[in-house]
C-alpha cells in the first residue's frame, strides 16, 4: 500500500494521464521550428518535462502578458526586454544568465526538469547499495557565441554563487557540473545527492560542518561518468511534441507523461538517500527497506499497458492575445475511450465571450471514469484510505 505521502501524488498522475488528452481533438501543428527541435534532442531524453523559451517570440509575449498581470507587475514584466534579463531560478539559487558576455541571446534556450537518466531499478539499487549516486537533477541548455568561454564564465559563475562541481574537495548534497555541446552548454544541477566518504558523527542532528563530505574517487568518476555520457536522442515527432515545436510558440512545453514513473522513482529515492545519511545506525536498515518499498511501487503508477497518454505538447502563443493550447499523443487505450466518451457527449457549450478563460469540454466524464484502471494495490482499499 502507498504511504499517506505518495498517495495524492499517484491519485494526481491518473488525473494527469487523462485530462491533458482533451487536447488531441485540436489536431497538432505540421511544422517544427528546427532551433527548438534540435534543443529537445539535447535535452529530453531522459526528462520529464522539457520547456524551450524562444527570445524572438519575447515582445509579443510580454506585451500580451502585461495586459492581464495585476498592476503591480506590469511595469517590472514591460522592463524585461528579453527573456534573458529574468534570473533562472535553479534548485541551488538564481542565475542572472543575461549577464554571460557569450551566451547567443537570438537562439532559444531550454530547460530540462526532473531527469532521471536510470530506470526505477536503478533508483532502488542505489538505496540498496547506499552509494550516493542518486538524485535530484535538472538541465539547462544555453546557445553560445563561444561554448568554451561561456562554459568558463559559468565555471566561474558557480564559484561566485559558492555552488559545489565536482572538483571541490568537500561536498554537501548538491553540485553542478558543466559540459560544451557544440555551440551549446550544458549545465547539470544535481540535488539530494550524499556523498558518501569521510564524514563526522551525525548522531541524529546535523549541523553545517557534518553536512559536508569528502566523497571517494569512485564516487566522483561515477557522476563524471553519468553525467557526460548523457546522448543526444533524436525522439519520434508524435503529434504532442509537434505541436510544442510549432514556429509560433514563445514558450513551449514537452511532457512525456510515461517518465512519470521514473520521476516519482527519482523523487522518492533522492529522499530516502539522504534521510539514510542522517539517521540513527540501528534505524538505517529499517528505512532503508521502506525505501525501496515506496520506489518499487511507482512502478505501478504508469505502467505502459494502462496509459492513455504517450506525451503531452503545450505551447504558449501570442497571437490576438495571449493563448495556452495544449495536445496529447494518445495510446491505442486512451484513444479508445476518448472516442467513447465523445460520442457519448450531449451538445457542446461555446465558452461566454469577454471572459479572462473560457473552455468547453466535449466528452462525458462518466464514460472516461468508467474507463481509468486502479492499480491493483489498489482495488481493496476504501476509498478514506486512498485519499489520506
Amino acid at each position: 500500500m502507498l504511504s499517506r505521502h505518495c498517495r495524492p501524488l499517484a491519485l494526481a498522475c491518473l488525473v494527469a494521464l487523462a485530462f491533458p488528452a482533451c487536447g488531441v481533438c485540436g489536431g497538432g501543428a505540421s511544422a517544427v521550428d528546427d532551433a527548438s527541435r534540435a534543443l529537445v534532442d539535447l535535452a529530453a531524453a531522459d526528462a520529464l518535462v522539457t520547456i524551450v523559451i524562444r527570445p524572438e517570440r519575447w515582445p509579443a509575449l510580454r506585451d500580451a502578458l502585461v495586459a492581464h498581470v495585476p498592476e503591480r507587475l506590469r511595469a517590472p514584466l514591460a522592463n524585461l526586454a528579453s527573456p534573458w534579463d529574468a534570473p533562472v531560478l535553479l534548485s541551488r539559487g538564481a542565475l542572472s544568465i543575461g549577464a554571460l558576455a557569450h551566451l547567443d541571446k537570438q537562439r532559444p534556450m531550454a530547460i530540462g526538469l526532473f531527469v532521471q537518466p536510470g530506470g526505477l531499478l536503478d533508483a532502488a539499487a542505489a538505496v540498496a547499495a547506499d552509494d550516493g549516486t542518486h538524485g535530484r537533477q535538472m538541465r539547462l541548455i544555453l546557445p553560445a557565441t563561444d561554448a568554451d568561454a561561456l562554459a568558463r564564465e559559468l565555471r566561474d559563475e558557480a564559484k561566485r554563487m559558492n555552488w559545489a562541481t565536482l572538483d571541490d574537495e568537500a561536498i554537501e548534497s548538491s553540485f553542478v557540473a558543466i559540459f560544451v555541446e557544440g555551440d551549446h552548454v550544458r549545465l547539470e544541477v544535481v540535488t539530494g545527492a550524499y556523498a558518501h566518504g569521510t564524514r563526522g558523527d551525525h548522531g541524529g542532528l546535523v549541523d553545517s560542518v557534518a553536512r559536508k563530505r569528502k566523497p571517494s574517487d569512485a564516487w566522483r568518476d561515477s557522476w563524471r561518468q553519468r553525467l557526460a555520457a548523457r546522448p543526444r536522442t533524436e525522439l519520434p515527432t508524435t503529434a504532442g511534441l509537434a505541436h510544442a515545436l510549432a514556429p509560433d510558440a514563445a514558450v513551449s512545453a514537452y511532457v512525456q507523461t510515461l517518465r512519470l514513473r521514473e520521476a516519482a522513482g527519482a523523487l522518492g529515492g533522492s529522499a530516502v538517500v539522504e534521510a539514510l545519511a542522517f539517521v540513527d545506525d540501528e534505524m538505517r536498515e529499517v528505512l532503508r527497506a521502506v525505501g525501496i518499498g515506496e520506489i518499487l511501487t511507482a512502478w505501478s503508477l504508469v505502467a505502459p499497458e494502462r496509459a492513455w497518454v504517450g506525451d503531452l505538447g503545450a505551447r504558449v502563443v501570442a497571437r490576438d492575445g495571449l493563448a495556452i493550447e495544449l495536445v496529447a499523443s494518445l495510446t491505442d487505450k486512451g484513444a479508445d475511450a476518448y472516442r467513447a466518451a465523445m460520442d457519448g457527449a450531449g451538445p457542446i457549450p461555446r465558452p461566454a465571450s469577454g471572459g479572462f478563460f473560457g473552455a468547453s469540454l466535449g466528452l462525458s466524464l462518466g464514460v472516461l471514469a468508467d474507463r481509468v484502471e486502479v492499480p491493483p494495490s489498489w482495488s481493496d482499499a476504501r476509498p478514506e484510505e486512498l485519499a489520506r
